[in-house]
């Protein structure tokens, strides 16, 4: 019961209309911040139901505005024992508010582990404000503080070598308070060495060697949603190569590049500066986060469009024209030097950049409307195909009023099979798909047994597992193409940062995400119940041996 409701049992004496007026005055006199009055009411509602996090909590914020911090103090330890409000907000600005308060009496030691736990676990992401907040002026000269910012000191000097380390600092501090359990894959000992033979190299590495090095150790964590980026922008920008592999069965092909290149589409990658394409993949695939080993075979290929992952590993300092060595359709081999350019595209898109050739001229459907956030259409009589390539409500429709639409059509044409095609979706939000998924729920006969067949694949990560485990639990599914990128339980809702000097921005996990069969779900992946997926001459003739599987009665 939130404290809005006690204040009515405080007050019995009134009839509900007075009850609700005296709550609205409550409200109004913490908006107006008339603090004593406020105080008052909210002393009483706590004195009654002293079981009421968000009632301590305000309670407190009136006490510190009155100046009486040492009261606020023990009215919000008491509001953040009984969890505030219950959401991730609420135990953030808790643990600030009490900062403040511990700041004004002086414990200050204490008040730093505050803003710690509000800036790690609970995402308190402006510490770097309160360098300038007068509340906490007693703390704008401590180290400490500074750390928690990922600053160097304003006493110190910025050297390269110290910005690099600050930004060392910031990262160990983002693994080990941010993430619930960074360690659960990685050897701890082990990635604490490696983190201190960065350190001690600062001044011997380039810029991209450290950056490399970064993304390593933290793609070490093995987990999807805690990754440094490639740079994008900014004086150490990397640089794209001007074409975009994809894993097909048999191997990885060119399937998208600009016209001027465009006799390389559909050919075989068979090397690059004269290295093995598969020993490229697996070390590009050592610096990408992932849930999995099938979430390289989608992210691998977004590296590898960046030049500087091949000059880091040739050991080169410089980044230059990268020589593929290709096999063309009609089997003549051949080599091609690629030149880098600015990131001026985006290399996680989809498929390839608008205008360029692309391997699939007759684009078979799961290409055909790959920009479209999700849409449906029949394909047979009694077969409905419903495309999702997002799990977040776009700006013309939310999940649930597709899900409603898509129920609907198959409904309306006696559907006795739908496809849901989720390949392309690499998450979004999960909420967002709760509404979708009771759509279906309202559909009895999708509740028959392969029914209901959904494609997925490499990219199939995140919130699209979500959505995965829900039809999984509530449906009869067959599952059709290749396993998913996304673990049914891992770590997730990533949480976004940059690194104050570098400039490096990636994201860490801060939430335990159990999209499986409950939390002792060991898989690594969504198994498909039929394996399949799309080779280099299924993609050239525009085939999807993927939809033809689901496609197929069932023996």
């Amino acid at each position: 019961m939130s404290f809005f409701l006690t204040l009515a049992m405080v007050v019995p004496c009134l009839g509900l209309g007075d009850r609700l007026l005296c709550t609205e005055d409550a409200l109004d006199d913490l908006r107006a911040h008339r603090w004593d009055a406020a105080a008052c009411i909210l002393e009483q509602v706590v004195s009654s139901n002293p079981f009421d996090g968000q009632a301590h909590y305000y309670l407190g914020i009136c006490l510190q505005s009155l100046g009486r911090d040492a009261e606020a103090v023990a009215a919000i330890v008491e509001s953040l024992a009984l969890g505030v409000n219950g959401d991730r907000n609420g135990m953030r600005r808790g643990h600030l508010a009490l900062a403040r308060s511990l700041v004004a009496t002086g414990d200050l030691d204490d008040a730093l582990q505050h803003i710690e736990k509000a800036w790690g676990p609970w995402g308190f992401e402006e510490v770097e404000d309160l360098l300038q907040d007068p509340g906490f002026q007693a703390l704008h000269e401590h180290p400490r503080l500074w750390e928690l910012a990922g600053r160097i000191p304003s006493s110190e000097t910025s050297t390269r070598e110290a910005c690099w380390r600050a930004d060392l600092r910031y990262f160990e501090r983002l693994c080990r308070l941010a993430h619930p359990n960074a360690f659960t894959v990685a050897d701890e000992e082990e990635w604490n060495e490696d983190l201190n033979r960065l350190e001690q190299t600062i001044d011997s590495s380039s810029d991209l060697q450290l950056t490399i090095e970064l993304m390593r150790l933290m793609a070490k964590l093995g987990d999807g949603h805690s990754a440094i980026l490639p740079p994008i922008e900014g004086e150490g920008a990397w640089h794209l190569l001007p074409f975009v592999p994809f894993r097909a069965s048999d191997g990885w092909y060119v399937v998208g590049a600009p016209r001027g290149l465009s006799d390389l589409v559909g050919a075989r990658i068979l090397q690059a500066d004269g290295r093995p394409w598969d020993e490229l993949v697996q070390f590009a695939s050592e610096l990408i986060g992932r849930d999995n080993g099938i979430t390289a075979r989608w992210l691998a290929g977004v590296a590898l469009q960046f030049a500087e992952i091949y000059a880091y590993h040739a050991g080169s300092a410089d980044v230059g024209p990268v020589t593929l060595q290709l096999a063309l359709p009609d089997g003549r081999l051949v080599e091609r030097a690629l030149d880098p350019g600015p990131v001026q595209r985006n290399p996680e898109a989809r498929w390839i950049p608008q205008g360029w050739v692309s391997l699939c001229e007759d684009s078979p459907l799961w290409i055909e409307r790959v920009a479209e956030p999700f849409h449906f259409r029949a394909l047979a009589p009694g077969i409905v195909y419903g495309q999702m390539n997002q799990t977040l409500d776009s700006p013309s429709s939310s999940l649930a009023q597709y899900g409603r639409r898509l129920r609907e059509f198959f409904q309306q044409k006696e559907g006795e099979v739908l496809i849901l095609d989720l390949r392309w979706n690499n998450g979004g939000n999960a909420y967002h798909a709760e509404g979708f998924i009771a759509e279906l729920l309202r559909a009895p006969e999708l509740q028959e047994a392969g029914a209901l067949r959904v494609l997925l694949g490499p990219r199939t990560f995140s919130a699209s597992g979500y959505v995965l485990g829900m039809l999984e639990k509530h449906f009869q599914p067959l599952f059709v193409g290749w396993p998913s990128g996304c673990r049914p339980v891992g770590w997730g809702s990533e949480r976004p940062f940059r690194l104050h000097y570098s400039g490096l921005q990636g994201s860490v996990s801060w939430e335990l995400r159990v999209d499986g069969r409950s939390v002792a779900d060991r898989r690594p992946f969504f198994v498909p119940d039929r394996v399949v997926w799309p080779s280099g001459e299924d993609l050239r003739r525009g085939r999807d041996p993927v939809l033809e599987a689901a496609m197929a009665r069932e023996d």
